[in-house]
């Protein structure tokens, strides 16, 4: 089973932290920890897209300012998901 990484809007930058905030702590499992960076692979891009509707319903993991994980982009009002591998620890915060 794979692992929710939150990517930006264009979908090839890890988000570090939260966009609301801008403390760069990490939120949930859908977020690398501050710092860490990973390569991208080209079957990568063909992975399947999550709907905010789904995600949403499946985690609820907020950063310590409150937001959602889901919710982090206020401008483009959405965050694309990619569902990949575990190929790394995932720091996780739950409040």
């Amino acid at each position: 089973m794979g692992t929710l990484i939150a990517m930006d809007f264009l979908g090839n930058i890890p988000v570090s932290g939260c966009l609301f905030c801008r403390e760069g702590i990490p939120v949930c499992v859908g977020l690398l920890k501050e710092g860490q960076t990973r390569e991208r692979k080209p079957e990568e891009d063909m992975k399947r897209t999550i709907s905010l509707s789904t995600l949403s319903q499946q985690i609820e993991t907020r950063c310590q300012c409150g937001y959602a994980a889901y919710a982090l982009n206020p401008i483009k009002g959405y965050l694309r998901y990619s569902e990949i591998s575990m190929d790394r620890e995932v720091e996780s915060h739950v409040l």
